[in-house]
């Protein structure tokens, strides 16, 4: 009995140094996302290029995804962190960050930063004030009122 016990516990600090591992590895994936961004919106200023409106005519958002773009957006360039959004939401911190990277995949300019290991994010200037004047990306009104209600 005691063999299976000394067993078990070697196991519980074998799984626990490994999700120490792990944890150590998404905050580092998440810096190299970062840079990434940063190396990509480097990329696209010296190329003198400016956002093309017509690159997001296609680009449908789930609800969720909507609630979260809205949410960024309504910062005002602010920075807001993903605790804030999951909180004011109702979503969890992961639900957060795999909503972001999915309005990244799709094209939205999203902007990171991490500080203290928090990740926070805004919206590129200029595509903002381009969401501004043209509505670039459809918003739901059931989804305006919804995040402006829980904000």
């Amino acid at each position: 009995m005691d063999e299976h016990l000394i067993t078990i516990n070697e196991n519980t600090q074998e799984v626990g140094i490994n999700a120490t591992s792990i944890e150590q590895l998404n905050l580092k994936m998440e810096k190299l996302y970062e840079k990434l961004d940063e190396i990509h919106m480097a990329l696209f200023q010296m190329k003198g290029e400016t956002i093309n409106k017509n690159s997001f005519a296609n680009i449908m958002l789930t609800n969720k995804e909507q609630e979260i773009f809205t949410s960024v957006y309504i910062q005002n360039g602010d920075l807001v962190d993903y605790k804030k959004l999951g909180r004011s939401l109702g979503y969890t911190e992961i639900d957060i960050e795999k909503i972001i990277n999915s309005l990244i995949i799709k094209g939205i300019p999203v902007i990171k930063r991490y500080i203290e290991d928090n990740v926070f994010v805004t919206l590129d200037s200029e595509f903002r004030n381009l969401q501004a004047k043209e509505n670039l990306i459809e918003i739901k009104e059931s989804v305006l009122h919804d995040v402006r209600e829980r904000i």
